[in-house]
């Protein structure tokens, strides 16, 4: 009989354990490309609600600035409309008043027409667009005229037209009066007077 001594604790005859077989190995691989793809669908799904997202906004501001260029507009033609209303006001005042004069003048309306003609006549020719008259008072001592006008600066220009006059040289202007009412504060009322100099 023989006999033979088998030494088991060899390394070949240890036994080896795989922690990962090729079969497991593919499966990881498999769920590793599955994840991928998994978030890469989800990372694209935020990427287009983001983009409707940001067009909506786009949308909503191209409309809000089509509405706000509207309203401008709207604002700019109405602006020009009034514009328009106060020009046709001022110089429809302007030749109404021109027109009074003129016709005062032609029908002797003081009395005899004699002296105040050439006064009426002055003060037709005076330019003043913003200006009118409401009031004429003359006589031999003095002169009245009350008016009104839309800006307070066209009233020194009105009286400083009336002073280069050749006949209202020799007078002196004693009363300049300025107010606005609260009712009525679009325009400025005034009154300007004088008399005869002293030494005429």
């Amino acid at each position: 009989m023989i006999e033979q001594q088998i030494n088991l604790y060899q390394e070949q005859f240890r036994i080896t354990r795989l922690w990962l077989s090729a079969r497991d190995m593919l499966m990881l691989l498999l769920l590793v490309v599955l994840a991928l793809v998994a978030s890469g669908y989800w990372y694209q799904q935020q990427l287009n609600a983001e983009k409707k997202l940001h067009d909506r906004y786009v949308l909503q501001q191209q409309q809000a600035s089509q509405a706000l260029q509207a309203e401008r507009d709207k604002l700019e033609k109405l602006l020009a409309n009034k514009q328009l209303e106060k020009q046709i006001f001022q110089t429809s005042d302007a030749i109404s008043v021109r027109k009074r004069l003129i016709s005062f003048v032609e029908d002797n309306g003081f009395g005899s027409g004699a002296g105040f003609s050439g006064y009426l006549s002055s003060l037709s020719e005076i330019n003043a667009p913003d200006l009118w008259l409401n009031e004429i008072s003359l006589s031999q001592q003095d002169i009245r005229l009350a008016g009104s006008a839309l800006k307070a600066t066209s009233i020194p220009q009105y009286f400083s037209q009336i002073q280069q006059r050749r006949l209202f040289s020799g007078r002196r202007f004693d009363v300049f009066e300025v107010n606005r009412s609260k009712a009525r504060a679009w325009k400025v009322d005034f009154l300007i007077a004088s008399r005869v100099a002293d030494h005429e």
